[in-house]
């Protein structure tokens, strides 16, 4: 999903990491490497069988000895990946822009479709609006970018946006209006900038949610309302309660087990 088109920001829900061979040898990173099922005997047997007498080697073992065993080999348990990362035969893959396949018989981590490839296993794919550059996404020469690359947090703006950097989680920081005081007010949301502030714009109710650091307003249009800082739907049959909006009609789904799905033009139904 390019950030382009104005949705979520993917960079701010990922920070990810890089493990890679640097100069011959292995690096490991926490939050990357197997935690090997087997135990650190286990692993100095994989590390043994993975890599010849050298400094890999070495460096393999004491990396289990840390209980980041970064190798996996028949008899120590498969393996386990952490953070941002899933199983993928004997290596972790980055699992939110690539995927598991068989190939041969064999499991390859590879790009979704789509992305292309930048890195190895570890690394995340370029999205459609980037380009691989030494190793690093970055974005297309036809795009802007509007974040900090060294940490990997920034949006590719296509021409005509605005780069408003400190636009709240959840909306992007490529504005297809002037920013409001380096925030993007969307024009979606149905907000406009007031005083270097994003209000809702006339006709709508303002229903504001205040989260350190960010002032977040959801505006209601009538019939819909307020209530403790969201905006109850009328359509779905929704009340104000002490914590919220609630869905009378939901209720009865839950007792009985079933998924409550409420569709505009539809309204609600229980769904197994």
């Amino acid at each position: 999903m390019g950030v382009a088109s104005g949705t979520l920001s993917r960079r701010k829900a990922l920070s990810l990491l890089g493990a890679a061979l640097v100069g011959g040898a292995l690096t490991s990173m926490p939050g990357v490497a197997w935690a090997a099922e087997g135990g650190n005997s286990e692993c100095v047997r994989c590390c043994k069988e993975t890599y010849g007498p050298g400094r890999e080697r070495g460096q393999c073992i004491s990396a289990g000895a840390r209980g980041e065993c970064p190798v996996t080999c028949d008899g120590n348990g498969g393996g386990e990946c952490s953070g941002d990362y899933e199983p993928c035969g004997d290596v972790c893959c980055e699992f939110n822009t690539r995927e598991c396949v068989t190939i041969g018989g064999r499991p390859h981590c590879v790009c979704e479709v789509g992305k292309t490839e930048c890195g190895g296993p570890t690394d995340r794919c370029c999205y459609s609006d980037e380009v691989c550059v030494n190793g690093e996404c970055t974005c297309a020469p036809e795009y802007t970018l509007c974040g900090n690359q060294a940490t990997d947090e920034f949006e590719c703006c296509r021409e005509g946006q605005f780069c408003c950097p400190n636009s709240p989680p959840g909306i992007s920081n490529c504005c297809d209006t002037p920013c409001c005081n380096g925030v993007c007010c969307p024009a979606e949301f149905n907000q406009t900038c007031v005083n270097g502030q994003c209000v809702c714009e006339e006709g709508y109710a303002t229903c504001r949610f205040t989260s350190e650091p960010y002032d977040i307003s959801e505006c209601c249009a009538a019939p819909n309302f307020c209530c403790g800082g969201e905006c109850c739907i009328a359509e779905f049959g929704q009340i104000c309660r002490e914590f919220g909006c609630e869905t009378p009609f939901c209720n009865t789904c839950f007792e009985q087990g079933l998924i409550c799905q409420c569709t505009f033009g539809e309204g609600c139904r229980c769904v197994s």
